[in-house]
């Protein structure tokens, strides 16, 4: 198999992490800051985590696939994509922690 073609590629596989959680943490602020786009998440499924799910997951397929043709991977940088990944991770938790504390203090 040609790996430089593969759409099992650790950078587009990180890629699409990063893209997906960084679409849960915005809609996940958004939803809280507006009633209406928590209902019309809601609507769609039945409940708001249920429509994030479902667009997260087909969030990051699109952005694997896409980005799979185009990353190549490169040993050495396994690693640069891995820690990325955890820092987009934790940068997540951190905005979504931040904002809950800000909003319970401020209530």
């Amino acid at each position: 198999m040609n790996r430089k073609y593969s759409v099992f590629q650790f950078p587009a596989l990180s890629l699409a992490t990063m893209v997906a959680i960084v679409a849960i943490v915005v809609m996940t602020l958004v939803a809280e800051l507006s009633g209406g786009f928590k209902a019309f998440l809601a609507d769609l499924t039945g409940h708001h985590w249920v429509t994030k799910g479902v667009l997260a997951l087909g969030i990051f397929l699109v952005t694997w696939l896409a980005s799979a043709v185009g990353l190549k991977e490169e040993l050495q940088r396994i690693r640069t994509w891995a820690l990325a990944v955890v820092g987009v991770s934790l940068l997540g938790i951190v905005a979504i922690s931040l904002f809950y504390v800000v909003h319970f203090l401020t209530a």
